[in-house]
């Protein structure tokens, strides 16, 4: 592949990995609600009120237990595994673009390590103790709360429909969970990394790299597709835009780039392949000599 074919197939892993994930989390939405609801309809009611009895308590935590294993039984495990290794693919691209800086270049303990932090990281958000806090713990305390009032079965099951599927104008849980996270983990692991490594091969040298679309904010719109310096871009975190991450600074801006939910990479860079105007701009600013 060339330094272009590679930056793209990386953005391509950036933008489409995440949407995947979220296809699959709608689709585990509705399996997780039939399984439920089928548990929720077997509550014992009294002019259409739950009634707080031995039996509809155990059938509370029978719903409970239900939630807990539709969870683990959708294709959403798979899809997550997928959006996992595409972590890896990331980063083998980054190693390919640092090998065009360094043909000897290969990746330290230290840098693998930071990968699988990452990986790490995204699956306790996507499906372990993030997932619990967004989900599993909201939906018990309100299943909990409609059973203690003992309120009707037909709002109790639209209050937690409503909580798992979404509406037209919010996402269900899961789904949200996802777009929320998924898009950020993975485009600050594969971030993370490639400063760590450009940092060792002594690249300075960079593109801007990713897609523009209708919500793209003005700091990556302005950025993307064009190439830089590293001092230039250590410059940008001295600015203030709209959905910047709380704490870039000149080292950080590497990781964090144009903030919360950006999926546009830095891409290191060897100079030959980079426009003279930028060089001599760089020559001309004093940030680079020939």
């Amino acid at each position: 592949m060339t330094i272009d074919e590679l930056i793209k197939k990386k953005i391509e892993i950036l933008e489409n990995e995440p949407e995947k994930l979220g296809e699959a989390a709608v689709k585990s939405q509705l399996y997780i609600w039939e399984q439920v609801q089928e548990q929720i309809d077997k509550f014992e009611t009294v002019d259409g009120k739950i009634v707080v009895n031995n039996k509809n308590i155990r059938i509370l935590y029978k719903v409970i237990d239900t939630l807990k294993e539709s969870i683990n039984n959708t294709d959403f495990q798979e899809a997550m595994k997928a959006f996992v290794n595409s972590f890896d693919e990331a980063t083998t691209i980054s190693d390919r673009l640092a090998k065009e800086i360094e043909k000897g270049f290969k990746p330290n303990k230290a840098q693998k390590d930071l990968v699988q932090l990452a990986k790490d990281n995204a699956v306790a958000t996507l499906i372990g103790e993030g997932l619990a806090a967004r989900l599993t713990q909201p939906f018990v305390e309100l299943l909990a709360a409609n059973v203690s009032a003992g309120n009707s079965l037909l709002e109790t099951r639209k209050q937690l429909k409503k909580f798992v599927l979404g509406t037209k104008d919010s996402d269900g849980r899961l789904l949200a969970n996802v777009r929320t996270n998924s898009a950020t983990a993975l485009a600050v692991a594969d971030a993370s990394y490639s400063a760590a490594v450009a940092e060792q091969v002594g690249a300075v040298w960079f593109r801007y790299a990713g897609s523009v679309i209708d919500t793209t904010r003005p700091f990556c719109k302005d950025r993307a597709g064009k190439y830089y310096h590293k001092k230039e871009i250590e410059s940008w975190a001295d600015g203030d835009w709209k959905g910047e991450i709380a704490g870039t600074t000149s080292r950080t801006i590497f990781s964090f780039r144009g903030g919360w939910n950006c999926r546009h990479s830095i891409n290191m860079l060897n100079i030959r392949v980079v426009p003279q105007s930028v060089i001599q701009r760089n020559i001309d600013n004093g940030n680079y000599k020939q």
